[in-house]
C-alpha cells in the first residue's frame, strides 16, 4: 500500500492508544492518517458507514430509555410555560419550581396526573406515560386557581 497520506479522519471521542494518532488535534480529540490508493478509498468508505452505524446506535440509545424532562414554573396563578407537547407512548417527566407566593399543584384528570400541594420556593416531580393521542387540561387544583386562569394544555401526537 503507498504510504503518502492524502487525507485524515477526524473524530471527537476518547480514542485507544493508537500509533497513527495525530497530535496536531485538539486535546480529546484524534485524527487517523489514511493512506492513498484503491485500496484507501475503500477503507475511507466502510469507516465512513462504520461511523454513520455507530451515530444511528448512539442517536437510537438516546430516543428511549429516559424519559423527556419537562421544566414548569408555576407563578400566582399561571404556569409557564402553559402549553406542553409529547408523543404517544413516551415516559414524560414534570418538574415544576413554585416560583410563586401561594401553594400550587399540577393536574392532569385523563391522564390521572396529579402533583399536589408544592409549597412556594419547593419544587415538585411527576413522571407518567402519555397513551393517547389528544390535547389534555392542566390545571391547578387550589381552590380557586383554575377558576382564575390556572391552565395549561398538553398536546399528544
Amino acid at each position: 500500500m503507498n504510504k503518502k497520506i492524502v487525507n485524515t479522519l477526524s473524530a471527537c471521542f476518547p480514542h485507544p492508544q493508537n500509533p497513527f494518532v495525530r497530535t496536531a488535534v485538539p486535546k480529546g480529540c484524534f485524527a487517523i492518517a489514511l493512506p492513498s490508493g484503491p485500496t484507501a478509498v475503500q477503507l475511507r468508505l466502510k469507516l465512513r458507514k462504520i461511523g454513520l452505524v455507530l451515530a444511528a446506535l448512539v442517536l437510537a440509545a438516546c430516543g428511549g430509555g429516559a424519559p423527556a424532562g419537562v421544566s414548569v414554573k408555576a407563578e400566582d396563578l399561571k404556569f409557564t410555560p402553559n402549553a406542553l407537547t409529547a408523543k404517544v407512548g413516551e415516559s414524560i417527566t414534570v418538574n415544576m419550581q413554585n416560583a410563586g407566593a401561594l401553594e400550587h399543584s399540577f393536574i392532569i384528570d385523563e391522564l390521572n396526573v396529579r402533583m399536589e400541594k408544592v409549597q412556594p420556593g419547593q419544587n415538585g416531580s411527576v413522571t407518567f406515560t402519555a397513551s393517547t393521542a389528544g390535547t389534555y387540561t392542566i390545571y391547578c387544583d387550589v381552590p380557586g386557581h383554575k377558576e382564575a386562569g390556572m391552565t395549561g394544555t398538553l398536546t399528544v401526537n
